[in-house]
């Protein structure tokens, strides 16, 4: 009885050492680009970039970072879709803003400009979400994507955006800061928008966009990624300051590129797991070669972020995404 009890023992143990595993691409052959991502009560949740499908903003969940199931899509077959949009449903993120959940997103209006939407369930994050009624930020001359959200010291939030220049011709893309009301519904028109950053180093070539943010040992972090989006080039890169407003300090080289099995890993989302040991993770896309390019999907991966003591930086195993079993995070 008692050396059955302990085969038992040591093959729960053996199995939950397995379970622990996980493997890029999260979510085999699936077209998931421009995660964003959240922890709600010890569950993680994804939400992609829909592309053209009718489906709008795919969400799963996983409650181990190592199986992600499909839970529903946002607006499923276009049904509550905001009505002043029509095309390119992109770079979706959720976050929770006085007792509801919202979601920041792009897409393209009626005019076939594209700009910063908002909507928001008041009940469960997976929805059903209802759209604010109009864009939140728009420009009349040059689209606004890729918008994340982030506090500051006062509690005070802030949309952050890319201005999106390289689509029009213009050398610098910007990234844009301005405060909102405390709804998160509105733009606080006496906030005066603050630049952050541009494409100033030689390798994020004509883009910088699909900023993210998050607060540490004093520092605010913005994981951004750089180059161009459509090809192997497309890379992560990092900046922090100790003041969202800046000064933004940039390190020189990626925290993230290509490798021999993946091509173009960026547009990621970092957070924090949970209990008992918080670790840092970055959720990214990512074409896995050789199948680069627009014609491929752009699979789910994620990978552990770690900091280094002596400089606090950020930095990522080997700097590229992890290919075989690995241990999550």
């Amino acid at each position: 009885g008692r050396l059955k009890s302990m085969i038992l023992v040591f093959a729960g143990l053996f199995l939950a050492v397995q379970a622990v595993e996980y493997a890029n691409p999260l979510v085999p052959n699936t077209n998931l680009p421009d995660p964003g991502a959240l922890v709600v009560d010890g569950l993680y949740i994804m939400i992609a970039t829909s592309m053209g499908e009718i489906d709008r903003f795919p969400i799963y969940s996983s409650k181990d970072m190592a199986t992600w199931t499909f839970m529903n899509y946002v607006w499923p077959h276009g049904a509550g879709q905001p009505r002043w949009a029509k095309t390119d449903f992109w770079a979706p993120e959720i976050h929770r803003i006085e007792d509801r959940w919202q979601l920041y997103f792009t897409a393209r209006d009626l005019s076939g400009r594209l700009c910063i939407g908002v909507a928001y369930s008041n009940g469960s994050v997976f929805g059903p979400y209802t759209d604010s009624g109009a864009c939140l930020v728009r420009d009349p001359n040059v689209g606004f994507i890729d918008a994340t959200v982030t506090r500051d010291a006062n509690g005070e939030n802030y949309l952050i955006w890319k201005e999106d220049d390289n689509d029009v011709g213009i050398e610098h893309c910007h990234i844009w800061l301005q405060r909102m009301y405390p709804d998160g519904l509105t733009m606080d028109p006496t906030s005066d928008r603050t630049l952050l950053i541009i494409n100033d180093l030689p390798w994020e070539g004509p883009i910088v966009e699909a900023p993210w943010i998050v607060q540490r040992d004093g520092f605010y972090y913005m994981f951004y990624s750089a180059n161009a989006c459509w090809n192997e080039s497309y890379s992560v890169g990092v900046a922090r300051a100790p003041r969202l407003t800046g000064p933004w300090v940039k390190q020189p080289t990626p925290v993230l590129r290509a490798n021999d099995h993946w091509a173009g890993p960026g547009h990621c989302a970092v957070i924090q797991t949970s209990e008992p040991v918080p670790r840092w993770v970055m959720l990214y896309h990512s074409w896995m070669r050789p199948q680069i390019g627009w014609d491929y999907k752009r699979l789910f991966l994620q990978d552990e972020v770690h900091w280094d003591v002596a400089t606090g930086w950020p930095y990522m195993d080997g700097g590229s995404p992890s290919w075989g079993p690995m241990p999550v995070p």
